[in-house]
């Protein structure tokens, strides 16, 4: 037979076959043995599915139960009772005053409005309470309001940072980042150089930014004075340039003076330019000043502004 013939052959014999399994019923497919590995997990698991579901009922009255155990607990042990209030990083702020505030909460059980969303909840935080200080309290950067074990609820008060002390009428004001006066004082803070020649629109009031039109000067004293303090923190020695200095005056909103006492009376004046050689210029005023005695000279300026250091002294 040739080999065309075999061919054909085959392939008479197999269509009858293929074509009865095209017929074959759905039932007669294939179904995996009972006994197999595959089975034997999927009944285990189908049959604990099958026992949670039945325990479901069970399960939650037990939940239900031990949650009723832990509140009628806290409701029954003297330690979720509030019975004081502790506040701690108060300087400006009346401490009683604060406490004031949320004493409502005490003989409360330590529940009574504590949460306001998710977080403080989970942090036993009032959050009513530490929304109402900053509201109420703009020398206030933060406040944390929180139950203590026992009966206690503590305040935590993080309040703004002074940067600058400015000559307004009647005196100064200690002023934050922001501008916003933090306090007035009868006479120049011993930290800060006071910043002169400030002019103001309205009254200066703690709580309150300062209205001027010179805001631009006072933002760029913050930066000077941060350069120093940059300066003197360079310093092994102890030597700051920071206590020394009087005032600040600005000439322009680029140049300015920083006012040294002179040890003959009097000012020196020194002349700076607010530029990227600001910090040379400071390190060269700090030698000038304690390597140089620069302080025993009668008052006069000291212009630092150009290429070489000028004095001028004062006429007599």
């Amino acid at each position: 037979m040739s080999k065309a013939s075999k061919q054909k052959y085959s392939s008479r014999r197999l269509a009858p076959k293929r074509s009865k399994e095209l017929q074959r019923p759905k039932s007669a497919s294939f179904q995996p043995s009972p006994f197999s590995e595959e089975s034997r997990k999927k009944r285990r698991k189908e049959q604990r599915r099958s026992n949670l579901m039945s325990k479901k009922p069970l399960i939650f009255l037990s939940i239900i139960a031990a949650l009723l155990v832990i509140i009628t607990l806290l409701a029954l042990v003297p330690g979720f009772t509030i019975d004081s209030i502790e506040v701690s990083g108060a300087y400006r702020l009346d401490a009683q005053s604060v406490k004031d505030g949320v004493s409502h909460h005490l003989d409360k059980h330590f529940l009574y409005q504590i949460g306001g969303n998710l977080k403080s909840l989970l942090t036993l935080h009032y959050g009513a309470a530490e929304e109402k200080l900053l509201a109420e309290s703009p020398l206030l950067d933060a406040a944390e309001v929180y139950f203590s074990y026992p009966g206690r609820i503590k305040i935590d008060l993080k309040e703004k940072t002074e940067v600058l002390c400015v000559r307004v009428p009647g005196g100064y004001a200690l002023i934050d980042k922001d501008l916003i006066v933090l306090e007035l004082l009868e006479e120049a803070s011993d930290i800060f150089p006071s910043v002169e020649q400030i002019v103001l629109k309205e009254t200066a009031e703690p709580g309150v930014q300062l209205q001027t039109d010179q805001k631009e000067r006072l933002q760029k004293s913050i930066s000077v004075t941060a350069e120093i303090i940059r300066n003197d923190s360079s310093k092994a020695d102890g030597k700051h340039l920071l206590p020394l200095i009087r005032h600040i005056i600005w000439q322009d909103n680029n140049t300015f003076f920083l006012h040294i006492p002179s040890t003959q009376g009097g000012m020196i004046r020194v002349k700076l330019d607010d530029n990227r050689y600001l910090q040379d210029k400071l390190v060269l005023l700090s030698d000038l000043i304690f390597v140089e005695q620069f302080t025993d000279k009668s008052a006069g300026e000291l212009d630092m502004t150009g290429l070489t250091v000028h004095f001028r002294p004062d006429k007599s």
